[in-house]
């Protein structure tokens, strides 16, 4: 079972569309889809004619990005792909019990006005797209990233090559960017400052944990990077990486038991930090009962 606090979940719920990236060559694929999230899947339909079904076929992996404009969800995992019309499929549908299609139902009921939408225009839509042929992709979610949502100012029109002068404008109007990239041939997505890099400015990263996940999908951009052990110097490399340790001020020094410490550092990394910080508050009591018994 996939972790998520409650604000995810909650965001998973009721949030209507997120974004799919498949692991594609040279560039990986992203496209918008109406989801539902149930039983630790994100469920969505397509037609058997696109591009991503193939993708699907050819490499499950995949991400799925949601976002409400205050923070956003990212779930990692594999896709599985059941079609109408494919013997195997149907069968892997019926051994999956009551369960997945009470998932199918959800979608319904959570898009009903996309699929009124689209039932109202079915006739200028192409056949490609018609109901018998369309086909359901569920993400089972593996890994699950609560990541924060940077608002930034709007970016000036840029030329972009191959991008018409109209898309460019639009563009102009949006303030946060999705950036894609292949991890270990795995697509991940994060939110990622526009104005950066449409305007080419060059960026810093403070790294604390070189394994992180926004750390490895900005590190191929950064000018440099400050890193706090010894061995992230080889392991993060970047067109700068310098060993910094730790940025703690004057004043913060180990203290002996016997001492009590007038000032008191908790320190956390993104794998942790947030049983730290519900822990650190019994720990100081702890600490008080030692030092003054």
């Amino acid at each position: 079972m996939v972790r998520l606090d409650r604000e995810s979940r909650a965001l998973l719920g009721s949030a209507r569309i997120g974004m799919l990236a498949l692991a594609a060559k040279p560039q990986p694929l992203v496209n918008p889809a109406a989801f539902s999230f149930s039983r630790d899947a994100v469920w969505m339909t397509t037609s058997r004619h696109a591009m991503k079904l193939a993708l699907a076929r050819r490499d499950p992996r995949a991400s799925f990005l949601v976002d409400d404009g205050r923070h956003c969800v990212l779930l990692e995992g594999e896709l599985d792909v059941f079609d109408a019309l494919d013997v195997p499929s149907q069968i892997r549908a019926l051994l999956e019990g009551p369960g997945f299609y009470l998932s199918l139902a959800r979608y319904a009921v959570k898009n009903a006005a996309f699929v009124g939408g689209y039932l109202r225009d079915l006739a200028r839509i192409p056949g490609d797209w018609w109901p018998q042929n369309r086909a359901v992709l569920r993400l089972r979610a593996r890994r699950a990233w609560s990541l924060p949502t940077v608002p930034t100012p709007p970016a000036e029109p840029a030329s972009i090559p191959l991008v018409p002068a109209s898309v460019r404008r639009t563009l102009a109007h949006v303030a946060v960017a999705y950036l894609c990239t292949l991890s270990d041939d795995a697509p991940l997505m994060a939110p990622a400052l526009w104005a950066a890099r449409r305007r080419r400015i060059p960026y810093v990263l403070a790294v604390f944990e070189s394994g992180g996940l926004a750390n490895r999908l900005f590190r191929r951009w950064a000018a440099a990077a400050c890193v706090s052990f010894a061995d992230d110097v080889e392991r993060f490399p970047t067109a700068r990486t310098v060993l910094t340790g730790y940025p703690l001020r004057p004043g913060f020094a180990p203290n002996p038991l016997s001492v009590p410490a007038r000032r008191l550092l908790v320190i956390g990394g993104s794998q942790g930090a947030r049983r730290i910080n519900d822990l650190h508050g019994v720990l100081v009591l702890y600490l008080l009962r030692l030092l003054f018994r």
